[in-house]
């Protein structure tokens, strides 16, 4: 790869679960800290240009009809445009239609990614899938792999390690293998999953 960016979307108030909530404990904001800390480290091992992009936080129960969940797609646009992530790209990795586990954060970074690329020219977009739902399967090297994510070991607010492969959530995403979905997308459209 000559040219890797990476962007991350993180809310300015807090990183965990209430997204409701907008003054954090001063442990969540240091363990925020040592999340983009751990998401620089990661972006320098890989030799990638990283955009942090910060926007308030969006509701876990927001859904695409609503007027903030729409807003937050347009604020994302126009970060994304600003940070020039997409700008050219000949593929990009982003979020599925159903942000893998419902989570709204991920809807929301999947449209605002789908809609600001395919604009100057057919774009490839690999989303995120799992085992036997996706188009191909990436196999990698699982101990490259394992060494970045050492950087997000210290995540836990109460100081003990989080362990990402034994988090559900991510246990199919620490191995060596990971699922995607293939679109071509056109003027920010591409079929519905």
């Amino acid at each position: 790869m000559a040219d890797l960016r990476v962007a991350v979307v993180t809310g300015v108030e807090t990183t965990s679960a209430p997204r409701e909530i907008t003054v954090p404990l001063p442990q969540e904001v240091e363990r925020r800290r040592r999340r983009l800390a751990a998401f620089d480290a990661v972006c320098w091992s890989l030799g990638a240009r990283p955009s942090q992009l910060h926007l308030a936080n969006l509701s876990q129960t927001a859904t695409r009809m609503d007027r903030d969940y729409q807003e937050r797609v347009e604020a994302m646009r126009v970060l994304l445009r600003q940070a020039g992530t997409l700008e050219d790209a000949d593929v990009v990795i982003t979020h599925g239609f159903a942000g893998e586990y419902g989570h709204p954060q991920h809807h929301a970074v999947h449209d605002a990614v789908i809609s600001s690329v395919g604009t100057t020219r057919p774009a490839a977009v690999w989303t995120f899938g799992r085992p036997g739902r996706a188009h191909f399967t990436y196999r990698h090297d699982a101990r490259a792999k394992a060494r970045l994510l050492e950087h997000y070991r210290n995540q836990r607010i109460d100081g003990t390690d989080w362990r990402p492969e034994t988090d559900a959530r991510m246990r199919l995403w620490t191995g060596p293998q990971e699922w995607y979905h293939a679109w071509s997308v056109i003027n920010g459209r591409h079929p519905q999953p």
